[in-house]
């Protein structure tokens, strides 16, 4: 039975391929679709990302600037926020957090509008203001059903409901 080939044994040999086959390879490996998730605590990040530095740098960046993230709780969404390495922030393009029915988000007296900014503060104030552009606060009733993360989101809260 043949052994495999250690981390460094298969980059040397991927290494001495032909450039273009050797790119080919790489586009296959570290692309990633434009998905929408919706996070929940059995959530776990690609297998991609635990590889080693230099496959985690190459594929982080195309995961986070094409996946749209979707919470239904303020809570988690801290929690995942924090864990997500400083370098890979740059790169993801929306976060959302949906309140309403099934959510632990839940509009308060003021109204919808000042409850979102509000609620937008408070997360950024734990998370820093590295997240300001990329986080939006949306209200159940405002998601709209062409929009991949509010889809994704809306099934989130139905899911949370049963």
């Amino acid at each position: 039975m043949k052994m495999a080939l250690s981390p460094v044994q298969l980059r040397m040999r991927l290494e001495s391929l032909a450039r273009e086959l050797y790119d080919y390879i790489r586009l296959q490996v570290f692309t990633t679709s434009p998905i929408a998730i919706a996070i929940d605590r059995k959530f776990k990040l690609p297998h991609l990302l635990h590889i080693n530095k230099a496959s985690r740098a190459a594929f982080a960046r195309l995961y986070f600037s094409q996946t749209s993230f979707t919470f239904t709780s303020q809570t988690l969404l801290i929690k995942w926020m924090n864990t997500i390495d400083l370098h890979h922030v740059n790169a993801v393009s929306k976060v959302t957090l949906i309140a309403g029915p099934g959510s632990t988000v839940a509009p308060g007296i003021g109204g919808w509008n000042l409850f979102g900014s509000v609620q937008k503060r408070e997360i950024l104030l734990a998370v820093g203001m590295s997240w300001k552009d990329k986080l939006r606060v949306v209200d159940y009733k405002e998601l709209s059903t062409s929009d991949s993360s509010c889809a994704a989101g809306r099934q989130a809260v139905i899911r949370s409901k049963e």
